[in-house]
C-alpha cells in the first residue's frame, strides 16, 4: 500500500524556480542592511611602470645638424634627435625603446618647397614602427597650396594608417583645408573597467645644454606610473526585474547584454540589453507548464556608475649656458605641473 492507502496515489506537484541574474523581487534594500545587495570584492596586483628616458640633440650655429660635405646646404638637414628608454613593468618585466627622428627640409626654389621626415622607433615588445611623411608647398602671387602625406608601418601589424592633407589659401585670407586619415589596422582600445581604479603618474626631467658654437642638448627623464584597484568590498544595491524602475545610476539592474563591449565615440551600435527575468516551471498530475513575470512597459537599462580617479605630477629643470670669449651667460628654469 502507498502512503495514502491501498490503490491510491497522491501527486501534489511542484513549482520550480529558475533564477537568472538577481532575484526578481530585489528592490535595493535599506541603507544599513545587507538585504537586496550584492557584495563585490577585487584583489589585483598593482600595474607599476618605472623607467628612464634620455633625449639627445646637437645644434651647429643655429642649424640642427653637423656640417656635411658635398651634399645639401648646411641649413637643410636636421640632426636626428635620438631617444632611449629603459623601463620595468610589474606584469611584463624589463623593456626598452629606441627612437630616432631625422628630417629633411629643402629650401624653396622659387615657389616650390619640400619637407620630409621619418619617425623610427624600436620596442622589444611592439616591434619596429616606421612613420614617413612628405610635404609639398607651392606659393603663388595670389594663392598658395600645400599637400601632406603620411604613412604608418609596424613590423608585426603591417601597414597601420594612411594620412592625407590638402590646404588651399587665397590672397583674401580665405583658407580651405581638407584632411583625412584611414586606419588600416584596428589596434584595439583599452576596454572600460567595471572596477573602480586609481591611477597615479609622476615624472621629472633635467634639460642641460651648453653652447660654444655647437649646442649640445641632453635631457634625462625619470617616470613612474601606477594603477591599482580599490580593494575595499563594494556593497551594490541590486534591483530585480519587477523593480528595475527604482534603480538609479549606482544600482545594479537584472540584465545581460548580447556581445557586450566597451563604448566609444566611433562605436556604430550599442549592445542589446536583455532583462533576465526568472522562469517558473509547474508540474503535477495531469498538469505541466511554465510561466514568467511580465512587464508592459519599455524598460530603460544601464550599468551601475563606476568612478575611477586619475592624478599625476611633473617637474622639469632647465639649465643652459652660453660661453664665448667675451661673455658667459647662464639660464636656469623650473617647470611644474
Amino acid at each position: 500500500a502507498s502512503w495514502v492507502g491501498l490503490g491510491w496515489n497522491l501527486t501534489p506537484g511542484a513549482i520550480q524556480r529558475q533564477m537568472r541574474g538577481v532575484p526578481d523581487e530585489f528592490n535595493g534594500g535599506g541603507e544599513n542592511d545587507n538585504m537586496d545587495k550584492v557584495t563585490k570584492s577585487t584583489d589585483m596586483k598593482n600595474d607599476d611602470t618605472f623607467g628612464v628616458t634620455v633625449d639627445t640633440k646637437i645644434e651647429l650655429f643655429g642649424f640642427d645638424q653637423p656640417k656635411l660635405e658635398g651634399d645639401l646646404p648646411s641649413d637643410t638637414l636636421t640632426t636626428p634627435p635620438i631617444s632611449m628608454t629603459v623601463y620595468y613593468n610589474t606584469y611584463k618585466g624589463v623593456g626598452y625603446t629606441l627612437g630616432i627622428n631625422p628630417s629633411l627640409n629643402l629650401p624653396k626654389n622659387g615657389s616650390l618647397g619640400l619637407t620630409s621626415g621619418i619617425d623610427f622607433s624600436l620596442d622589444n615588445r611592439d616591434g619596429v614602427d616606421i612613420r614617413p611623411s612628405l610635404g609639398v608647398q607651392m606659393a603663388g602671387a595670389k594663392r598658395s597650396k600645400s599637400f601632406n602625406l603620411g604613412l604608418g608601418y609596424n613590423s608585426r601589424s603591417g601597414l597601420t594608417n594612411l594620412g592625407l592633407g590638402l590646404n588651399f589659401s587665397a590672397q583674401k585670407k580665405q583658407t580651405l583645408s581638407l584632411k583625412g586619415n584611414i586606419n588600416l589596422y584596428n589596434q584595439g582600445r583599452v576596454p572600460s573597467s567595471e572596477i573602480p581604479m586609481r591611477t597615479a603618474s609622476f615624472s621629472g626631467s633635467f634639460n642641460y645644454g651648453v653652447s660654444l658654437g655647437v649646442f649640445t642638448h641632453i635631457q634625462p627623464k625619470v617616470f613612474f606610473n601606477s594603477q591599482w584597484s580599490v580593494k575595499k568590498p563594494q556593497r551594490i544595491r541590486a534591483y530585480g526585474y519587477l523593480y528595475s524602475q527604482n534603480a538609479g545610476e549606482e544600482g545594479m539592474m537584472d540584465i545581460n547584454r548580447d556581445k557586450e563591449q566597451a563604448i566609444f565615440k566611433e562605436s556604430p551600435s550599442l549592445s542589446i540589453p536583455e532583462a533576465t527575468y526568472d522562469i517558473y516551471s509547474v508540474s503535477g498530475h495531469g498538469l505541466q507548464g511554465s510561466f514568467r513575470p511580465y512587464r508592459s512597459d519599455i524598460g530603460i537599462y544601464g550599468n551601475p556608475k563606476v568612478v575611477s580617479v586619475v592624478g599625476g605630477a611633473e617637474l622639469g629643470l632647465d639649465y643652459g649656458q652660453f660661453v664665448s670669449p667675451v661673455v658667459t651667460q647662464t639660464h636656469l628654469g623650473i617647470d611644474g605641473g
